[in-house]
């Protein structure tokens, strides 16, 4: 309670043009876009100040050297109420206020394949568990850009996500490293993930179905791995949604 007090007096200050808030995932990390962003923004706008938002226990995510606040702290709220800039994959809490002369850039997390925002208002059940779609389009209305990662986004954005927003459709800022990735950082990377030498890598990175509560995927793993041969190593990404709690 304190802390929100707080912030309604820091909203009273004027915005510090300098400081931009970024968070991804509700506060799980380091993470997407906005880490892409952000690190970006340190070589080529060293002027700004960042600070990234974390949930509790997920300050280990950050690489050395980065700002944070914790979500709930006393600076978690001053500094919602003071950035001139606010970048988020998601959204902010409710309680965030848009102040005139702030910036909100929605980066987005995925390619949006299943049902979404408001385009799952003719879905009864699913509707109910999404809340209410009038909170959801006061937090679009925060947005003044929408980023956007192909025309097949933009559309469905633009159609589940109503608004006044300006969409940049310019590409996702998290995969600029599949092109700018060197053959060091390749080899580095697939020593990580354990994959052999000279062995092809084949991804499966399932996206949540909005009419299914658990993950169940659509490929026999262990058949299509034996289909494969040893000279291939399958790697298994699942939706973030199933990654809480060990799920995935």
């Amino acid at each position: 309670m304190r802390a929100r007090l707080g912030y309604r007096w820091h909203l009273r200050r004027p915005l510090d043009e300098r400081l931009v808030v970024y968070c991804a995932y509700w506060g799980r990390g380091y993470a997407c876009n906005p880490a892409a962003l952000h690190a970006r923004a340190r070589e080529l706008a060293p002027h700004l100040r960042g600070v990234f938002l974390v949930e509790p226990g997920q300050e280990h995510t950050l690489p050395e050297g980065v700002d944070h606040a914790v979500t709930g702290s006393p600076r978690y709220w001053k500094v919602l109420a003071r950035a001139k800039y606010l970048v988020n994959n998601a959204n902010f809490a409710d309680a965030v206020v848009k102040r005139p002369g702030s910036v909100h850039l929605q980066t987005q997390h995925g390619t949006p394949l299943k049902t979404m925002g408001c385009d799952q208002s003719v879905y009864p059940v699913v509707a109910a568990q999404s809340g209410s779609f009038t909170r959801l389009l006061r937090r679009v209305d925060r947005w003044d850009h929408n980023l956007s990662a192909n025309r097949h986004s933009t559309e469905v954005w633009e159609r589940a996500f109503p608004g006044a927003y300006e969409t940049l459709e310019y590409g996702y800022p998290r995969n600029d490293l599949l092109l700018t990735a060197g053959a060091r950082e390749v080899a580095a990377i697939r020593r990580a993930l354990g994959v052999p030498e000279g062995a092809t890598a084949v991804l499966y990175a399932p996206t949540h179905r909005d009419h299914r509560t658990g993950f169940e995927p659509g490929l026999d793993l262990e058949e299509f791995c034996a289909a494969a041969g040893d000279d291939v190593v399958v790697l298994l990404r699942a939706h973030y949604f199933y990654d809480r709690g060990g799920r995935a």
